[in-house]
């Protein structure tokens, strides 16, 4: 289902209370069963949203994280990968849970923080 990301994000910061959101850094559309945020609106979401999971021409990649910091408070993490290659943003999102998501684990342990979970994926043109 795809939602404003605004709508989105809200309720994210209902859900972690505490929690701000930097809007600014995301896109106008979420599709909630993907976890893509994408810009695109009315009825050419899905449209977009299907050409946008197949392009191979994406300058980067990005992951927004929800961390615990040290001293425990929550915040939205950014993380960019280029895209070397020609891989496409549905490639991308279905590798990054084994080969990418590990190092950021480790990455964040070493820093004293902690992973709570992903909230999505975006991408540069």
């Amino acid at each position: 289902m795809i939602v404003p990301a605004k709508e989105f994000l809200a309720q994210l910061e209902k859900q972690f209370l505490g929690l701000h959101v930097p809007i600014y850094k995301f896109r106008r559309a979420f599709d909630e069963n993907n976890k893509v945020f994408f810009d695109a609106e009315g009825s050419q979401s899905e449209a977009s949203l299907d050409q946008l999971l197949s392009r191979q021409d994406l300058k980067s990649f990005a992951v927004f994280l929800l961390i615990k910091t040290n001293d425990g408070n929550l915040r939205v993490l950014d993380v960019s990968f280029s895209n070397l290659g020609s891989e496409t943003l549905n490639k991308f999102m279905n590798r990054f849970p084994n080969q990418l998501k590990p190092t950021l684990r480790m990455s964040q342990v070493a820093e004293g923080s902690q992973l709570v979970r992903v909230i999505g994926f975006s991408y540069k043109e």
